[in-house]
């Protein structure tokens, strides 16, 4: 399947960031690394000039636009008469790539000086995003408050502990556990297996306390990403309403939440068994399988669209507000209202911290979208600047 050349260039841009932030990349994220600086030497030189990746920002927000030598010409002289203080080398270097590549961007957090993005938002208090908190009931009936300073728990056979160690008790064997996290939550659980998996805001996870029979099956609700530990005569198999996902060993995001279900693979391979289950798909590294509506599909998709959430951030290649505001709902446990009249269809390419209060993602998706946010309580109101 042919990419398109939009498509590359998302891409190339969160292996870039990525690069710049210290992350480690994968063996294909190295190699188109590679072809892209080998393209042209004004590639080369973009990427020397990002000498200073600690002054990244937080959170990029990029917009399709036309690719314009003219353009390129212009806001680069622009950008160099202004004065953004320690900023400036930086912005410099970002702006020529991003213009290379057909893209604008707005950064933050950063303190705005001309109080564009304050005049955007309106509230009360500012909201904090999500953090780690959990419950864990067991099929005995009892039920737990996980400690919150912790990430995640382990559990082998009927014992659990914290991942630094603390031993939190007995179950008094219990079959089942299911392990949920509210809106403004998330949460990690190591299985008896060694599977790790990562559970997003507003999610369940029932499991057993030990895997027994010729499977390892769980079910989940919600989202979730998984990294199963290999057992060839012991398939892993995920269970949600419209799918059965069928495993060895890999890893996988799955987005359960409503009708609408995607079952995202990252490395090793998947069976997926959907809709009314008498289709079993295959599925490789950078696809997705998709159910809407009834409808069964097979696609390629940007992988971090759907795994960058258990990192810390909310990443979308081809996204509109619409897309983003159940993930702000979930994350922020807030409430828009009020908006499906007040928003467009465009799209975008955002990469946002997860950990920023509401107001730095506001002030930026305020910018990026032409909209006023005004925020009340836990409500949230949507408005279209005239």
């Amino acid at each position: 399947m042919e990419e398109s050349a939009n498509l590359k260039n998302l891409k190339i841009i969160v292996v870039l960031q990525k690069r710049l932030q210290g992350e480690v990349l994968s063996d294909h994220e190295v190699h188109m690394l590679d072809m892209w600086l080998q393209q042209s030497e004004a590639n080369r030189l973009i990427y020397d000039e990002m000498s200073e990746p600690e002054q990244l920002a937080s959170s990029l927000v990029f917009f399709n636009q036309t690719d314009s030598e003219a353009q390129l010409n212009t806001l680069h002289q622009r950008i160099r008469r202004e004065t953004f203080r320690k900023r400036a080398v930086y912005l410099a270097a970002a702006a020529m790539l991003l213009l290379c590549l057909g893209l604008v961007f707005w950064l933050l957090p950063y303190k705005s000086t001309d109080g564009v993005a304050e005049s955007q938002m309106v509230q009360q208090q500012d909201i904090a995003p999500g953090y780690n908190r959990a419950t864990l009931k067991f099929s005995d009936g009892q039920e737990m408050n996980l400690d919150s300073s912790k990430s995640g728990l382990v559990s082998k056979g009927y014992a659990l502990r914290y991942e630094d160690g603390e031993l939190i008790e007995a179950t008094a064997k219990s079959v089942n556990a299911t392990l949920i996290t509210p809106h403004g939550g998330q949460y990690q659980v190591t299985l008896d297996d060694g599977t790790r998996v990562w559970l997003n805001a507003a999610s369940e996870l029932k499991y057993p306390m030990v895997f027994r029979g010729v499977n390892r099956e769980v079910y989940l609700k919600g989202e979730a990403f998984f990294e199963v530990s290999k057992n060839p005569a012991k398939p892993f198999i995920v269970h949600t309403e419209k799918q059965s996902i069928q495993v060895v060993g890999t890893a996988f995001a799955v987005r359960a939440y409503d009708a609408n279900e995607q079952t995202t693979l990252v490395e090793g391979r998947l069976k997926v068994a959907s809709g009314n289950k008498q289709k079993t798909y295959d599925v490789y590294p950078g696809y997705q399988v998709s159910v809407k509506a009834g409808n069964v599909s097979l696609q390629e998709v940007s992988i971090d669209d759907y795994v960058s959430w258990k990192d810390g951030y909310f990443v979308g290649t081809s996204v509109s507000l619409a897309d983003l505001i159940p993930d702000l709902e979930r994350w922020y446990n807030v409430k828009f209202i009020d908006f499906a009249s007040s928003i467009s269809d465009e799209i975008g390419f955002v990469r946002i911290y997860r950990n920023e209060p509401l107001s730095a993602v506001l002030n930026a998706l305020a910018l990026t979208f032409e909209v006023k946010f005004e925020v009340s309580g836990k409500e949230v109101r949507v408005k279209r600047i005239k």
